[in-house]
């Protein structure tokens, strides 16, 4: 896996994982307060968590899949 495709991946996932976390707190508000607000602090420390975490993951699981192969 070259870098390139490591970026485009990390940037997909964090734009994926940042619009279903500021989607899920403003409902969760709406429902809970009334008011729908979307807590972007939240949002956006989610996304970056998820989008190391899984880019990592992904990279180690392609790494291994050559060495076995």
């Amino acid at each position: 896996m070259n870098f390139r495709k490591i970026m485009i991946q990390g940037a997909i996932l964090f734009l994926v994982s940042f619009l279903v976390a500021a989607v899920v707190t403003f409902v969760y508000r709406w429902i809970s307060e009334g008011s729908g607000h979307v807590d972007w602090v939240t949002s956006f420390r989610l996304a970056v968590i998820l989008t190391v975490i899984l880019t990592i993951k992904s990279f180690l699981d392609e790494r291994f899949k050559r060495k076995k192969v």
